[in-house]
């Protein structure tokens, strides 16, 4: 079934129109963001109402590195980077706080994040925006929806791959074990302050690359765009697809684009 849907993917360029592959690329687009929350909310029981901000932190960091000439592979990885250093500040809380009161607090981080991209108006160009360049690999540009749809395509199986991996791993069942029970992780020799961290890194990494393709596929963001409303999208996407699930994430970005439009 998987090997269908890959081929259906594929296949997509040929068959729909540009409007609704600008769609699925969206799709494909927030299924990045879905599953870093579904990595932190569904398989390790931690609720974030931040990771619009973490998004934000990827789409500009892509942004200005693609205004200084740098090539789309080393932005992305620096945005993930970057978003994941910062996913560690905000996961801080999580050491001693946990439920709503979680939530809240990573809801603050992401007003404080709002409100930096909006006074840094030399980097970011504060509440005026900024514009964002075409993507593009060496002399390769992805100025064609069917170009831009390949590239987050290819991303989203691998960022997909590696989710699916981790989850099978020690890390992965270490996740699912702090959810389930926190007392009985920690009693199992679980190191309960690493791995929270660790979650909430690898969402904001997640978080990080679909803001970069979500800057690129805009080709213009602005600090609104990373409100709380965002965030709150985000959590209801992953709550929507199926909490605990790696499917749930893209069906829950399917449900979110599309319902919209349809």
């Amino acid at each position: 079934w998987y090997s269908a849907l890959l081929a259906c993917l594929i296949a997509a360029p040929w068959v729909l129109q540009p409007y609704y592959l600008a769609q699925l690329s969206f799709v494909l687009i927030y299924s990045i963001m879905g599953l870093g929350l579904m990595l932190l909310a569904g398989f390790t029981g931690l609720f974030s109402l931040g990771n619009a901000a973490l998004m934000g932190v990827g789409a500009y960091v892509a942004a200005v590195l693609a205004a200084q000439g740098w090539p789309f592979p080393v932005s992305l990885a620096l945005a993930a980077g970057l978003s994941a250093l910062v996913g560690a500040v905000v996961g801080l809380p999580a050491l001693r706080v946990k439920g709503h009161f979680l939530a809240l607090a990573t809801l603050s981080f992401g007003f404080i994040v709002e409100e930096g991209l909006a006074r840094w108006d030399s980097v970011t160009g504060g509440n005026a925006g900024m514009p964002v360049k075409t993507l593009f690999i060496g002399n390769w540009k992805a100025d064609s929806d069917v170009k831009f749809y390949t590239v987050c395509l290819v991303v989203t199986v691998l960022c997909t791959l590696a989710v699916i991996n981790l989850l099978r791993s020690s890390t992965g069942r270490a996740f699912v074990a702090i959810r389930d029970s926190e007392v009985s992780a920690q009693s199992m020799g679980i190191h309960l302050a690493y791995y929270k961290t660790l979650a909430f890194m690898l969402s904001a990494a997640l978080a990080g690359v679909g803001g970069a393709l979500y800057a690129h596929k805009m080709q213009f963001i602005s600090p609104e765009q990373f409100n709380i409303l965002q965030s709150i999208d985000l959590l209801l996407m992953v709550v929507i697809g199926g909490l605990g699930s790696v499917q749930g994430a893209f069906l829950g970005a399917v449900f979110l684009i599309m319902l919209p439009q349809l």
